[in-house]
């Protein structure tokens, strides 16, 4: 048996021997320390994993073993933290000094307290066979993973210890069946829980048949199938089954409940728990009903024979071979029947209902024949007329057409066919949608319809012109380029029609109807082959409205809507002559309202007593008119350079003009009904103040011309002395003219400094046409920099343009006369939308800044000394809409 030296042990030596002992540590350069663990309750041997990592490097000593036993090499003088780890337990930490280490193979135990744990132990089942599979687990606790691993055919479960008590989610994966999400309740304790758990996997959910039968014959039943969740109650599936059956996939842990609905069979429900492997087969119970049967003697197949039945007390049923020959009875008795068909031999036959509640009863007749033959007959759908372009095949199963198929005298296709084979046919004819149909030998006179073309297929609606409703008990006549009359098939619904037309063909249509004309008038095409076509009333008038300009009287056209008062508005368009034709039916009052740019909107309501038969013509005017005035003795733009030209009206409020550098006239627009002043300035000759009513200057459609009368110069000499004079007058000295240059602020407005200020002035009617002199706007000689000082009122500018999205403004950029003109206007555009720019970026909308460049046309100021230049390097903002 081996020793080992304890700590205790080495204590006790230390305080009898302890300079003794000093030297052998100082001697050893390593010792090795054995590590344990116990469990602190029970006192017995723990299996722990250690760590140990040096205070002082920081690394890791590895964790060594000799003959069972763990142990690491301590190097003299280091610090040792060691760690002692096990599932279950609490883990224990402790601190080595090198120093206090006095001997070798010393041996350090761990004592460890146990923890409240779980032990979740999980395996895997098959559902369906009931046996244990390979699986994956995924163990999650409050959303964070805890744990994964696998079960293999060896290794049956997968173990993990918990510490925690909650709700724990485990997600089972294995090969070939659904994931399944399970959550276990653990509670941990001291000695650990042990939770086992068997978590059933279940194979995906397959798709199969559903089919419905007859519960008597097993053939099909075509029905109404709805399948509903039983745990929601919600509806997975609702079809109608033309074959009797459909697929759908039962998936596991659902529940559904199954409704059947077949006309002649009862109401079937039918419960599904999980999924299925196999079809399910639904045997549904018909009803009582009788079923009359004919077939041909010799080949034994059915027939579309007529029967004439007659009941007990004598109530004569006919069941025609066009229709389903069943018969619900209401007596009990002998029924006496009556078979027969072309070709066919009539036979007599009793049929005897016992019980009224017995079930399905079959009765068959069999007739004698041999012949095979078929009777086809191609009709127009609509028309119900015979088609003689169709053209008929007649092919076999394998493919092979009959030969030398052709109509007799009444257009009927008669053909045979062998009784044990199969046959299809194929129809097609111009203009009409081709058809194919399997030959049942129970058919042997076949009616085949065919449909138009979805192209040339067209539905009509006949409407009221004023109400814009159906016109009930309507009818509907078409006439082509030719006279020929078109076929109108009128549907159930009022007023609707179909038409077979031909797109780009000329069609007139009329209408038969109480109290409507027989003329369109209107048509309207919808999407698709569709089309409105409106009528009006026999006593409705028909007014053509004309639009004028109330002052120039130029003809104008506006966008119109007109209605009755009572009813939505529509709008009306003019025809090529710039006229609105108008149809009204009531004695109601109408409205009418016109609108067009610049114009005041015109709004009036009447009654149709106070329209005319024939034309109405109807004013607007605008809310401004552009007017022009010339001075007829200048003659050169510079003899503009010192003119000031104002209007003003009775309110003395004034209107804004620019110089048509061009033309030499002054442009202003001016508002109706109002009565103007002009003045005009110029150094050296006399002002002109006159007075004109604005309503004739913008009827004459010409400029106001004015004449500038110049100063004469006085010629100063000496006056003579006359003897006789009582008086003596002072000589007064002419003082020559100077050169006066009017200050921007004369002919310009100035931009207010508030955004407040601004807003108001810009939202005022009277406002429009104003020019602003952005007066802290200024550009040096050939250039279009913004500069600092400049970005105040920018700013003002595009703050008030963000409050009010309705006004419109246009920057207008001007240069001084120095250089190319060509160049000047460039630069002048330039300097204009490097101003717009600005306010672009500063939030102003851009679609409500217009930019124009005119160079150095238009100057304030002569360009004779750099100040008067700088003062026509210039922008300005001008008030368009608000």
């Amino acid at each position: 048996m081996r020793f080992i030296r304890t700590t205790n042990l080495l204590f006790f030596f230390s305080l009898f021997f302890g300079n003794v002992n000093s030297l052998t540590a100082s001697a050893l350069a390593e010792i090795k320390v054995y590590l344990s663990a116990v469990d602190d309750f029970s006192g017995g041997d723990l299996k722990v994993e250690f760590r140990a990592e040096s205070r002082k490097t920081g690394n890791s000593y590895p964790i060594k073993e000799e003959d069972g036993l763990k142990f690491i090499i301590l190097k003299s003088g280091d610090d040792v933290k060691i760690k002692a780890i096990l599932d279950e337990f609490y883990p224990e930490e402790k601190i080595l000094v090198g120093n206090d280490i006095m001997e070798d193979e010393t041996e350090i135990v761990f004592r460890m307290m146990r923890r409240p744990t779980a032990r979740l132990v999980l395996k895997a089942k098959d559902q369906e066979k009931n046996r244990e599979i390979p699986a994956s687990f995924e163990v999650t606790f409050q959303g964070k993973v805890l744990g994964k691993g696998n079960t293999s055919r060896t290794q049956t479960s997968y173990e993990i210890s918990l510490n925690e008590n909650g709700i724990y989610q485990v997600k089972s994966e294995g090969v070939g069946f659904d994931d399944s999400i399970t959550e276990i309740d653990v509670q941990v304790g001291t000695p650990a829980n042990r939770i086992e758990r068997v978590i059933d996997l279940m194979h995906p959910a397959e798709t199969i048949f559903v089919k419905m039968i007859d519960e008597q014959t097993g053939t099909p039943v075509s029905g109404k199938l709805v399948i509903i969740e039983s745990g929601t109650n919600k509806e997975v599936f609702d079809q109608n089954l033309n074959n009797g059956s459909t697929k759908f996939s039962f998936e596991n842990g659902k529940k559904y409940l199954l409704r059947f609905l077949a006309s002649d069979y009862k109401d079937f429900e039918y419960q599904v728990e999980n999924a299925q492997k196999s079809d399910v087969i639904l045997r549904v119970r018909p009803m009582t009903f009788m079923t009359f049967k004919a077939t041909d003697k010799e080949s034994g197949k059915f027939l579309e024979a007529d029967f004439m039945i007659k009941s007990p007390s004598g109530k004569e049923i006919k069941l025609s071979g066009t229709q389903e020959r069943k018969l619900k009875p209401e007596e009990k008795g002998n029924y006496q029947v009556i078979v027969y068909k072309e070709g066919y031999v009539q036979k007599n036959g009793t049929a005897m209902v016992n019980n009224l509640s017995g079930g399905s009863m079959e009765f068959s007749f069999s007739l004698d024949r041999t012949d095979n033959q078929f009777h086809v007959t191609i009709i127009d759908k609509y028309t119900r007329e015979k088609l003689p372009a169709a053209e008929l095949k007649v092919f076999s199963q394998g493919g092979n057409a009959l030969v030398e198929l052709k109509p007799d005298e009444k257009l009927i296709w008669n053909f045979s066919t062998e009784s044990n084979k199969k046959y299809f046919i194929e129809v097609t004819c111009p203009e009409y949608m081709d058809y194919t149909h399997n030959l049942d030998n129970k058919e042997k006179d076949v009616t085949v319809e065919l449909g138009w073309l979805p192209k040339d297929t067209y539905v009509i609606y006949l409407k009221d012109i004023e109400s814009k409703k159906l016109i009930p008990g309507s009818k509907l006549k078409i006439v082509d380029s030719h006279g020929s009359e078109i076929f109108v098939f009128q549907t159930p619904d009022q007023g609707v029609f179909k038409a077979h037309l031909k797109k780009n063909s000329n069609y007139s249509y009329g209408i038969l109807a109480d109290r409507y004309a027989e003329n369109v008038a209107d048509i309207t095409n919808l999407d698709g082959n569709q089309q409105e076509l409106f009528f009006k009333r026999k006593n409705s008038k028909e007014t053509t409205l004309v639009f004028q300009d109330r002052l120039t009287g130029n003809a104008i056209t506006p966008a119109v809507n007109f209605g009755l008062l009572s009813k939505n508005n529509s709008s009306v368009e003019p025809d090529e002559n710039g006229k609105f034709i108008s149809t009204f039916n009531s004695d109601n009052e109408y409205f009418l309202e016109a609108n067009l740019v610049e114009y005041k909107p015109y709004k009036k309501t009447f009654k149709k007593g106070e329209l005319s038969d024939r034309q109405m013509t109807l004013d607007m005017e605008k809310s401004f008119y552009p007017v022009n005035f010339r001075i007829i003795n200048m003659t050169k733009i510079t003899d503009y350079k010192d003119v000031i030209l104002k209007i003003f009206d009775s309110n003395n409020k004034r209107f804004n003009e620019s110089l048509d550098n061009a033309a030499l006239v002054y442009n202003v627009e001016i508002a109706p009904d109002q009565e103007y002043t002009v003045q005009i300035i110029k150094n050296g000759y006399q002002n002109i103040i006159e007075k004109f009513n604005g309503n004739d200057l913008i009827k004459s459609a010409k400029a106001k011309e004015f004449e500038l009368i110049e100063i004469p110069k006085v010629v100063v000499k000496e006056a003579e002395k006359e003897p006789v004079a009582k008086e003596e007058k002072p000589i007064v000295k002419e003082e020559p003219v100077k050169l006066v240059v009017p200050d921007v602020l004369d002919i310009l407005s100035k931009v207010p400094g508030q955004s407040s200020d601004l807003e108001k002035e810009l939202k005022d009617k009277g406002s429009i046409g104003k020019r602003y002199f952005l007066d802290k706007v200024f550009f040096d000689q050939s250039s279009a920099k913004i500069t600092e000082e400049e970005v105040a009122q920018l700013n003002t500018i595009a703050e008030t343009l963000k409050k009010s999205p309705e006004v419109i403004i246009e920057i207008v950029g001007y240069t001084d006369n120095i250089g190319d003109p060509r160049l000047n206007k460039g630069l002048s555009n330039f300097r204009a939308k490097a101003v717009a720019n600005y306010l672009f970026n500063k939030g102003a909308n851009p679609n409500n800044i217009r930019v124009l460049g005119k160079g150095d046309t238009d100057p304030l100021a002569p360009n004779d000394t750099e100040e008067n230049r700088a003062k026509n390097r210039r922008v300005e903002m001008v008030l368009i809409k608000n």
